[in-house]
């Protein structure tokens, strides 16, 4: 788990697609947030990641970023 502030900017420039269609903002986040087998990119980078990069901007960690390897070694900042 993630303590304290934490920034990373992957919600707005990354999209990991899975084989299966199942989007997440990069391989490390632990949920889905769509399926482009049941709806469009735009809808779920419009949508799905709008909601993480709100989460970002007030510094919360969203509850998918708990087992991200780059915070746990430092490479995610703590400032926005």
């Amino acid at each position: 788990m993630i303590d304290g502030p934490v920034y990373c900017d992957i919600p707005w420039w990354s999209v990991y697609i899975e084989v299966t269609g199942e989007v997440r903002p990069c391989c490390d986040y632990g949920l889905v947030l769509g399926n482009l087998t049941q709806q469009g990119a735009k809808a779920i980078w419009d949508e799905r990641f709008a909601t993480l990069r709100q989460l970002q901007q007030l510094g919360t960690a969203p509850a998918g970023c708990g087992q991200c390897c780059a915070a746990r070694i430092g490479r995610v900042g703590t400032e926005g």
